[in-house]
């Protein structure tokens, strides 16, 4: 935020064209970053996380290296609802006498505030917790429907594991769906909470298309898309490709990838839940909310 946006392109190509030279070992020059149309409010995904700030909750983003936030009111490359989201629920932490939740102690309640926005304008809200509300929930829910009427949804996650990991542990639909629709190279998908999905749409649309034609030169065999998450490449491949293969460890994203392909009306996508046999630190017993990634 702090160059011009054609500064900012010279310097994502120049890390790029590094990253080549640097780890891939190749001799070979990106000589362009393609634009996006919008470099505002762009962000479909935001993420506030939530602390004390003078005895008050107060929402921003961590400090480089550390896990200390630094209080912001808002940011420009959020959607508007998900600062008013953020906002509200640190409204409702102060009236009601909600804890944040302490990193370094690791008691305290409200962790982080992720919104999720669909092309329509129609939003999902998760709070991360350590620990449900109690009667003190139904003032969030209100809350935030009155400060945020475009939400179809609000889900609350109760995380009580320490470290980085935001979206783990049990969720729970407090209104609504918890579960977005939203459009995406002319498919229709159902998003859950813990589904990746790009979060700058009009660039994806973007990147796929050269993705696919670069992957697909010629119509016809049979495409394995690793870490295929909702499924949105995987359908875009299946409109070229005699058989789509997606592959995903979270089980959500599966489920979220299968509607998709049913929603969607393509017949020739599969999707599989599976975890990478590379793993080196395999949790055990394993599960997917406590895979840590590695």
């Amino acid at each position: 935020m702090h160059m011009s946006y054609r500064e900012e392109l010279k310097m994502k190509l120049a890390r790029v064209n590094d990253a080549f030279r640097r780890i891939g070992g190749l001799q070979i020059e990106a000589s362009e970053i393609i634009p996006a149309d919008a470099i505002l409010r762009y962000r479909n995904k935001s993420v506030y996380n939530i602390s004390e700030g003078n005895g008050v909750p107060v929402f921003g983003f961590y400090r480089s290296g550390s896990h200390d936030v630094v209080s912001a009111q808002g940011c420009p490359l959020q959607s508007e609802t998900a600062d008013a989201a953020a906002a509200a629920v640190c409204a409702w932490m102060k009236s009601h006498k909600i804890s944040a939740y302490n990193d370094k102690s690791g008691k305290g309640a409200v962790r982080h505030v992720f919104v999720r926005s669909a092309r329509d304008g129609s939003a999902v809200c998760c709070v991360v917790s350590a620990e449900g509300f109690g009667k003190h929930t139904a003032f969030l829910v209100s809350a935030l429907r009155e400060a945020c009427p475009e939400l179809t949804g609000i889900v609350l996650c109760i995380n009580k594991t320490r470290g980085n990991t935001m979206l783990a542990g049990d969720f729970y639909t407090l209104w609504g769906n918890a579960e977005l629709r939203d459009v995406l190279c002319g498919f229709e998908f159902l998003l859950s909470p813990q589904s990746f999905f790009q979060i700058n749409p009009v660039q994806a649309e973007k990147l796929y298309d050269l993705a696919v034609g670069f992957a697909m030169p010629d119509s016809g065999g049979t495409i394995l898309d690793l870490y295929c998450g909702a499924g949105t490449i995987s359908l875009c491949l299946a409109r070229r490709a005699e058989k789509v293969i997606g592959a995903e460890i979270v089980p959500e994203a599966v489920e979220n990838a299968r509607e998709n392909a049913r929603l969607n009306g393509i017949t020739n996508a599969e999707f599989l839940r599976r975890r990478s046999r590379g793993c080196k630190k395999p949790c055990r017993p394993w599960h997917p909310s406590r895979c840590r990634g590695c």
